[in-house]
């Protein structure tokens, strides 16, 4: 009897402290450059729009964004690389427990292993970029407001804002891409070894679980290369853990050949 695979955890924690980290920085040297335009005989200019200090943000900005860009590609796939390493290995001790009589090797190097790290890499950049245009525009349209409308609180409790909402992105993104990097990598090798079918567990947890999944498709057996339907609207196939914040796992269906 094999065992269902479930992701590891640790790899979800560490993933969610890099990219953390790398937020964290973002905010920080943003905040930094904008707190420039909110001090003594500047802010004052801002506050009534002056053009010049529009375009001393402006120039800040471009700088700013300059900088942070080449940080971010940088640390984007030093992250998703050692996320997706870390999933591989733990991918294959899981497969390994599971079925015996197998030996499941990583997955580095084939087609799966770096498409989960470029998918990666676009969704680190690409939520810290939309928090950096988000934040130009803040203060954009502070300038372009000016005089009275305009006061530091109001700024301040947008760049708290934009600042939780990557702390969550990141969480979120952890979260999701450590299962589904788990469920492809396991995919991949328990195809390579000639196992072709696979039961589908639902977790069990989440507020809001999808009915489709623990009502219809748990504990059925389906085979890997024709998956069942995961979302009734779209008619979309797949495995477990691929639709978004799916926390559903598979146990392998290990069938020996006989003589």
């Amino acid at each position: 009897m094999t065992k269902p695979i479930i992701p590891n955890t640790t790899v979800r924690s560490k993933y969610r402290k890099d990219l953390q980290r790398l937020s964290d920085f973002v905010v920080k040297e943003t905040e930094k450059e904008i707190a420039r335009y909110l001090r003594g005989e500047t802010a004052k200019e801002f506050y009534t729009g002056d053009a010049s200090v529009a375009s001393q943000l402006r120039i800040g900005f471009s700088k700013l964004l300059k900088f942070l860009d080449k940080v971010i590609k940088e640390k984007s796939k030093l992250y998703a690389g050692r996320m997706v390493n870390r999933t591989d290995k733990e991918s294959s001790h899981s497969l390994n427990k599971s079925v015996e009589g197998l030996v499941f090797k990583p997955a580095a190097g084939t087609d799966e292993f770096k498409s989960l790290v470029s998918a990666n890499v676009d969704l680190i950049t690409s939520m810290n970029s939309d928090y950096l245009e988000n934040i130009k525009g803040v203060m954009e349209r502070s300038i372009q407001k000016g005089g009275l409308e305009v006061s530091q609180k109001e700024i301040q409790a947008s760049l708290k804002k934009e600042a939780l909402k990557l702390k969550n992105k990141a969480k979120n993104v952890a979260l999701d891409q450590t299962r589904k990097a788990n469920t492809s990598l396991t995919q991949v090798k328990m195809t390579r070894s000639g196992i072709k079918k696979f039961q589908w567990i639902h977790s069990g947890g989440g507020q809001n679980p999808r009915s489709l999944h623990k009502n219809v498709l748990n504990g059925k057996i389906y085979e890997i290369e024709n998956p069942p339907v995961i979302d009734n609207n779209t008619g979309e196939r797949g495995l477990p853990a691929q639709a978004i914040n799916c926390k559903c796992i598979m146990r392998p269906i290990y069938e020996p050949e006989t003589a």
